[in-house]
C-alpha cells in the first residue's frame, strides 16, 4: 500500500508542475481545460480523504460494480465512459493560485491518510463502498486517468 501513497505524493508533484498551464484548452481532447482537470483531481482526492476520515460502514453488502471491478482490473478506466460526481466538477476556469491551494490542502490531507484505519470506508457515488486501501488505489488510478488527458492537451497544444 506504500507504494500507492508513494505514487500519489509523486501525481501531486505532477499535478502541482501543471498548475501554469490552468487556462490550456485542447477541445478535441477535453471540454474542460488543463486547470479544470487539475480542480477535479483535486476536489476528488479531498473528498475521498475525508470520506474515509468519517469511517462509514455500508449498512448492507456491498453491490457489484462494474465500473469498480473494470478499473481495479485494468488499472484504468476508458474516457468518457462516466460524467464526474456533481461532488467533484471544477469550477468553469480556475485560477492558479486558488489551484495551489488546493494542492497544498490536498498535499496536507494525504500526509495523514496511512493513519486512517484500514477498514475505514468511504462511499463513492459511482463506486459504491471501497476501503481504505481500495480508495489510494483508485486515486492512483483516477489520477493517471486525469494526467493523462493533460499530457494530450499539452501535446496537441505544442503540435
Amino acid at each position: 500500500m506504500l507504494s500507492f501513497v508513494k505514487r500519489l505524493d509523486e501525481q501531486l508533484l505532477d499535478i502541482e508542475a501543471h498548475v501554469i498551464d490552468a487556462n490550456v484548452r485542447t477541445a478535441e481532447i477535453s471540454a474542460w481545460n488543463v486547470g479544470q482537470q487539475l480542480e477535479h483531481l483535486l476536489i476528488a482526492m479531498t473528498g475521498i480523504m475525508r470520506g474515509l476520515q468519517r469511517g462509514q460502514m455500508p449498512h448492507e453488502a456491498r453491490k457489484s460494480n462494474e465500473l469498480r471491478d473494470y478499473a481495479f482490473t485494468k488499472k484504468s478506466f476508458p474516457r468518457g465512459a462516466v460524467q464526474a460526481p456533481a461532488v467533484a466538477l471544477p469550477s468553469d476556469s480556475p485560477d492558479t493560485k486558488s489551484l495551489k491551494r488546493l494542492v497544498l490542502k490536498t498535499r496536507n490531507r494525504l500526509a495523514g491518510i496511512m493513519d486512517i484505519p484500514s477498514e475505514s470506508m468511504m462511499n463513492h457515488p459511482i463506486l459504491d463502498w471501497m476501503t481504505r486501501d481500495e480508495c489510494i488505489e483508485f486515486m492512483t488510478i483516477h489520477n493517471d486517468h486525469h494526467l493523462a488527458i493533460i499530457r494530450d492537451i499539452l501535446r496537441l497544444r505544442s503540435a
